[in-house]
């Protein structure tokens, strides 16, 4: 029989056949046992996973679970909507983007006047389809987070309170290329075995095979005891809860868990809600948690356990108060902003706005004040006092809460929302994406005529890290998207405007929807959004696509003022290594614009701490040189054949090399002797400059001065991996020199990496292709053909590896080519066959639309002129949605040859003008020969 022992003011009576009593409590004279040897072992479950209704449930399971180390809650959203539903909607979506695009395409086709009134009716139900998908996509980062979350703590055994359906265990990629496949990813680890527990109306009639099934609270707590503690009977001493009070549970939890207890429910309606405990350590800080039926508030409960800290329960408040009083804030600053806009000759609201908030509208900032402070009880205010506080809260900013004794404007409060629970966790546990090796990403769009930038960038020098600063048309949402896929980020800084809409980037603005579909912080950097409103429009979604922790403005701000609290607080949070709420206090700006900041995370997040020598190490430099690289090419890669009226490309890969160069320098400085990893460095390099030679010629060829500088360096290096390096130098070289123009030292030094020892299977075949594009320009098309078909072979392994594939399909790419240039039609248009199909499993849109470019070539030179249309008119269109202009160009240049041969002159005269009025419009001189050869062509025929 399982005895309750109710903690309320008075000792409890010991019972002889329990062990000895030891003190607990501080503000109750209250005594438990202590803990038997048993539940001292390490705990039988890594992980609890539940749904956000479960939070009794929940906290039962935890309470018998947790022994020796924290064990973290996973608390699955189920889909907003089924996949079936996702995919008609996606389907709507391609069908509004294709129509825009495609519009777009036969405006540039035709040469007709572009009307900006329907592009901007498509435009926006292209937007409007999209942002229908939100929901789905936020549903599947968060998800994914949890995923990776589970994964990085390698858990063998988890407990689930409910069994998500085969859909949500193992969800599409909701955000394709350009279509959703059947890929699924994993949301529980398959080397994990996972305990279910349903509750029976979830089970429904014959429970599945392996799930434990529970009717009430009761037999749950048993269960899980007795799955977490093989072969131990449930304790007779129990910390008791009351179902009808959800704050019962969660101090319950908080008790339980510091006593080794487990819950035990249904103790009727007299027992009392427990107090919160105390350690003999006295606290350094508070967590507040908003009592509502939600399971996600118990992640606070873990917190103060895990941290000691004090924790302090009170009913979630109506915000309502609050709300209006922000409204009132941000409708006051919009109103002052337009009228300095009106009244100054040259605009300067920064300063009218701040000298207002300062001096005559603060009793906006105390209607605030009021309104929060009005829903915090005094016995809140008094239990907290004045330690840190994280407060779990649905959206109440308590940095405005003031009591007659106790100030919390000058504290250190952090925020955790839903959103923000893995956050806590990842501190929490220790599982943690961080890298030793850190990016900081600065975006200045060029907005404000301050400091601001040059500030920042002064503070986070003082980390060993790289600090990418992105000026102008380099500060842009693709550079977002780009780089924190690709490289590791400690912080992004946002020094551009903002509105209730979104970041203003420079390419187009940054709404919440386009955010959560398209970035991805899988290194978890910390977020400074110094742009107005910037927790208002998109802050919720940061938090959803991984931050750390989030700074944003609850409204408006004040440029130089903005520009002085980020300087401050960058300062102290990496100079001396402050939280990022304690940095916030005292910044010495406008209290306008002070005030409006607010911090997403624990009161304790701050930047990961860095080992003190790490600056100093040439593996970090190393690291640094080759992951920037890895980034730059694959910027340059992704973007080939991508024009624009303004060019958002060469900006960045400016910034990247700029960076590059800085960082070789430092290496160069602290490591002159020669090295085969600054060698590698140095191939890199060249790499990346043979892959933007095309575009920037000049740029590319004023570094070539690298090839010599790496040539010295291996000739005075021996033993093993020289030649290696010697063969793929060379390789590289020699794709420089090609891209540049100068076809025979780009021949002579790839024939050198073919000859060479060094040159392994996967190099020998990359070099051949580079071999096989050489020799075609050189006009040695049999040749060319031949190096292409000893490069496919290379890569015709049976089991292929994904790297295999893509090399195959660069090699059919060029088998397919040179067999046109020879007549051999058949053979080409099998292989460009072949090579559509290997695409179209890769997903790939531009190699779809080359292989269909090469198709229609083949067709034309088997005069099947209808087929050879139709396959051009094809590759122009899929050209056209990958954004790929000049494959579009040479797609429409087939297209013009196709109705030359069917006799269309008319057609092909129409289509021939167009070509070249774009080729023209993007400086594709090759292409503008070909259509004014065409064009004359058709004008000197014969009527008729």
């Amino acid at each position: 029989m399982r005895q309750a022992v109710v903690l309320q003011a008075g000792k409890a009576r010991q019972d002889p056949d329990q062990a000895p009593f030891v003190k607990f409590a501080q503000f109750v004279d209250a005594f438990v046992p202590a803990k038997r040897p048993e539940l001292n072992q390490a705990p039988m479950f890594d992980a609890v996973i539940c749904r956000p209704t479960q939070l009794r449930q929940a906290a039962l399971a935890l309470s018998c679970c947790q022994r020796g180390r924290l064990v973290p809650l996973i608390v699955l959203e189920p889909p907003p909507v089924s996949e079936e539903r996702y995919r008609q909607l996606y389907e709507q979506y391609l069908v509004a983007r294709n129509a825009r695009d495609d519009m777009a395409n036969r405006i540039r086709a035709s040469g007709q006047p572009f009307d900006p009134v329907a592009a901007h009716k498509l435009s926006k139900a292209t937007d409007m389809a999209a942002g229908v998908l939100t929901p789905f996509r936020s549903w599947w980062k968060q998800n994914r987070q949890a995923a990776r979350f589970l994964e990085q703590l390698h858990p063998k055994r988890l407990l689930a309170l409910c069994r998500p359906p085969l859909e949500e265990a193992h969800p599409i990629h909701p955000i394709p290329v350009s279509r959703i496949t059947d890929t699924r990813s994993d949301l529980l680890p398959s080397t994990a075995h996972v305990e279910f527990v349903l509750p029976a109306t979830e089970a429904g009639g014959t429970p599945p095979a392996g799930c434990r099934v529970f009717s009430s609270l009761a037999e749950l707590a048993t269960t899980c005891w007795a799955l977490a503690h093989p072969g131990v009977s449930f304790p007779a001493t129990c910390v008791p809860v009351a179902d009808d009070q959800v704050a019962s549970y969660l101090e319950g939890l908080h008790q339980a868990l510091d006593a080794g207890m487990p819950l035990l429910p249904d103790a009727g309606p007299g027992a009392v809600p427990v107090p919160s405990p105390t350690s003999p350590v006295a606290p350094t800080e508070a967590v507040l948690v908003e009592a509502v039926d939600e399971a996600w508030l118990l992640v606070g409960v873990l917190q103060a356990h895990a941290r000691r800290s004090r924790l302090v329960v009170y009913p979630r408040p109506n915000r309502d108060t609050v709300d209006r009083a922000l409204r009132g804030m941000r409708e006051l600053v919009e109103s002052l902003a337009e009228r300095s806009k009106r009244s100054a000759r040259r605009p300067k609201p920064g300063p009218v706005l701040g000298r207002a908030l300062d001096n005559l509208h603060a009793h906006k900032l105390r209607e605030i004040e009021d309104a929060v402070s009005s829903l915090v009880p005094d016995r809140v205010f008094a239990s907290i006092g004045s330690l840190p506080l994280t407060a779990y809260t649905d959206g109440i900013p308590y940095t405005f809460a003031r009591h007659h004794e106790f100030d919390w404007r000058e504290k250190s409060i952090g925020h955790v929302t839903p959103d923000a629970t893995l956050v806590v966790l990842h501190e929490l546990t220790g599982v943690s994406s961080d890298d030793a090796v850190g990016f900081h990403l600065v975006f200045d769009t060029g907005a404000f005529g301050t400091p601001e930038t040059r500030d920042v960038v002064k503070a986070l020098e003082f980390r060993a890290s790289s600090t990418l600063v992105l000026r102008d048309f380099a500060a842009t949402g693709l550079a977002l998207i780009h780089l924190t896929q690709e490289l590791p980020v400690d912080v992004v800084f946002f020094n551009t405007h903002g509105s209730d809409q979104g970041i203003a980037m420079k390419d187009a603005d940054l709404p919440a929807f386009k955010l959560v579909q398209r970035v991805d912080l899988s290194s978890r950097p910390i977020v400074f959004n110094n742009s107005c409103l910037s927790w208002v429009s998109v802050g919720r979604e940061f938090l959803r696509i991984g931050a750390r922790a989030y700074v944003g403005s609850l409204w408006s701000i004040d440029s130089a003022d903005a520009a002085k609290v980020a300087a401050v607080v960058l300062r102290r949070m990496v100079r001396e290594g402050q939280p990022v709420c304690r940095a916030l206090l005292d910044t010495g700006a406008g209290i306008g614009t002070e005030r409006a900041y607010i911090t997403i995370g624990t009161c304790t997040t701050g930047l990961p701490q860095q080992p003190a020598y790490l600056g100093r190490e040439r593996k970090w430099l190393l690291l640094l040189l080759e992951k920037l690289f890895s980034a730059a090419q694959r910027w340059v890669r992704d973007r080939r054949g991508v024009r624009s009226p303004v060019d958002f490309v060469g900006p960045l890969e400016d910034a990247l090399l700029a960076e590059a160069d800085r960082l070789g320098e430092a290496f160069d400085q602290g490591w002159p002797a020669p090295s085969l990893e600054r060698v590698q460095v140095w191939i890199q390099q060249l790499q990346y400059l043979g892959m933007m030679a095309q575009r920037r010629p000049k740029a590319a060829g004023a570094r070539l001065d690298l090839i010599e500088r790496a040539r010295r360096s291996l000739d005075a290096l021996d033993g093993p991996g020289v030649e290696e390096s010697r063969a793929e130098l060379f390789k590289v070289a020699g794709e420089l020199l090609a891209a540049l123009g100068r076809y025979p030292g780009a021949l002579e030094l790839l024939e050198g990496s073919l000859a060479s020892d060094g040159c392994s299977r996967t190099l020998r075949g990359g070099t051949l292709l580079s071999y096989s594009d050489v020799l075609k320009v050189l006009g040695r098309i049999e040749d060319a053909l031949g190096a292409a078909e000893q490069a496919r072979e290379l890569f015709d392994a049976p089991q292929p590896t994904p790297a295999d594939r893509w090399h195959q399909l660069l090699a059919l790419g060029r088998v397919a080519q040179a067999s046109n240039r020879l007549g051999r039609h058949t053979q080409a248009l099998l292989s460009a066959r072949h090579g559509l199909a290997l695409a179209s499993q890769l997903d790939n849109t531009v190699e779809i639309a080359l292989f269909k470019c090469d198709e229609a070539k083949a067709l034309l030179g088997l005069r099947r002129f209808p087929d050879a249309l139709e396959a051009a008119q094809e590759a122009a269109r899929l050209a056209g949605r990958a954004y790929d202009d000049s494959q579009e160009l040479e797609a429409m240049e087939v297209t013009v040859r196709v109705l030359v041969e069917m006799g269309d002159f008319e057609g092909a005269l129409g289509g021939a003008m167009r070509g070249l009025a774009r080729a023209r419009a993007q400086g594709d001189q090759y292409r503008d020969q070909n259509f004014q050869r065409i064009i004359e062509f058709i004008e000197s025929a014969p009527p008729g």
